[in-house]
């Protein structure tokens, strides 16, 4: 199932990740694996941040036996470069106190938590 994880659902990867079927980690894994394989042809994406993923996949996986950690836990995102990303370069994005301070954005993306938020889109040229 592992080649095949990058083409579902969100919601199918987050049944499977609660369920504990696979793991956050893996989930990352093979959207990372799957996104050096194509990448080079698409060239979407100004940044990955894989090891930030990583790290925040691992954590929704130890979240898993004492809590609910959100309906989207597990699940690889993506944003736009006009919302800044820790960590992330900005291109054209607003000032870095927009992804920090308490806007509706970051709201929903708390809400939904432990999203591995690893990926910024470019501008359409």
């Amino acid at each position: 199932m592992t080649d095949t994880l990058w083409g579902l659902p969100a919601r199918e990867l987050a049944r499977l990740v609660k369920t504990r079927e696979v793991s956050a980690e893996e989930v990352v894994r093979t959207h990372l694996e799957r996104l050096q394989q194509v990448e080079p042809a698409l060239d979407a994406f100004l940044h990955v941040g894989a090891e930030a993923a990583l790290k925040r996949a691992r954590k929704v996986d130890g979240l898993l036996s004492n809590l609910d950690p959100g309906p989207l836990a597990g699940v690889p995102l993506a944003v736009k470069d006009v919302l800044n990303v820790e960590g992330a370069p900005r291109i054209l994005g607003f000032s870095s106190a927009l992804i920090r301070s308490r806007t509706p954005t970051k709201r929903c993306l708390t809400r939904c938590s432990s999203l591995p938020k690893f990926l910024k889109t470019k501008r359409l040229r």
